[in-house]
């Protein structure tokens, strides 16, 4: 179960990742259509990133436990 969450949160982290990059091409060349309106904050280039971070972080955690879970038995 441990693998299947680094898998997933690994392939997020780095769609997300990708997602940023791109996004903030777009930005560097004045095209701003990549923002989406909410009824709050607008999601752009740095709330990718932000997930992105939590993705790769989930999957070093879900490797540690796995390594600390086999280490002991």
């Amino acid at each position: 179960m441990e693998k299947r969450i680094g898998t997933i949160s690994y392939w997020l982290g780095l769609l997300c990742l990708v997602l940023s990059l791109v996004t903030r091409v777009f930005n560097i060349f004045g095209v701003s259509f990549y923002e989406v309106f909410t009824k709050g904050n607008p999601v752009g280039f740095r709330s990718f990133l932000n997930a992105s971070v939590l993705f790769f972080l989930a999957t070093i955690a879900s490797a540690s436990y796995s390594w600390l879970k086999s280490k002991h038995e």
